[in-house]
Order: C-alpha cells, then structure tokens, then sequence
C-alpha cells in the first residue's frame, strides 16, 4: 500500500508484512497489524468491481486515534 498526499496518524501500514482478515455478509474486515498490539491499523468495506471501499482506523490501547475513509483500486 502507498499513501497518497501527505497524511498525518495513519500507522505504520505502508510497509510489506502480514495481514488477517474475515469477510462476513459481504463485508470485509482486515487487520493490517496484526502482529503489533498497540498500532493497529483497521480496514472495513465492500469490493465493488475492481474497487475496495470504506472506512480505516488506527487504533492504540487507549482505543481509535486516527480514522478516515479509503479506496483501493486494483490495476
């Protein structure tokens, strides 16, 4: 993943690594952290087309400190 512009708070999830995820009724949840346990990054949405959508958090113990939408576009 590549961010784009100059964002602030996103974690640490432009690096390559592991990832866990589930999809359940459509939707999509992926952990981009998950070996990390106070710098998650969180990924919800839908793939429509080639298009992945919705919301991400970056969560520390205390809970969420950063949050925004996202969307992937496969090439």
């Amino acid at each position: 993943m590549n961010k784009i512009g100059n964002p602030e708070r996103i974690g640490g999830q432009t690096v390559a690594g592991d990832l866990v995820g589930s999809i359940i009724k459509g939707e999509i949840d992926i952990n981009l952290n998950p070996n990390i346990s106070d710098a998650n990054v969180y990924l919800r949405g839908t793939i429509e087309g080639r298009r992945f959508h919705g919301k991400w958090t970056f969560s520390g113990y205390a809970g969420p400190v950063s949050q925004g939408t996202f969307e992937a576009i496969r090439k």
